[in-house]
């Protein structure tokens, strides 16, 4: 029989700063898998990595919700 695995993931959109960014970090500390999102890819993976230094599980995911 399979194990159930409770995983915790949210996708936070526009968290390469500001409130986004601090939204991401506030739920990585909470144990969540946090996939960050940005139009701007350079930002958005800067914000990742610099959370990621604090062994949060965090990927960067680009996003342009208006395309």
């Amino acid at each position: 029989m399979a194990q159930k695995r409770d995983r915790k993931i949210a996708l936070v959109t526009g968290a390469y700063r500001g409130i986004g960014l601090e939204v991401a970090r506030q739920l990585a500390e909470k144990g969540f898998h946090v996939f960050l999102t940005a139009r701007h890819v350079d930002a958005g993976k800067k914000a990742a990595s610099t959370l990621r230094q604090n062994s949060f599980k965090v990927d960067f995911v680009e996003l342009d919700v208006a395309r």
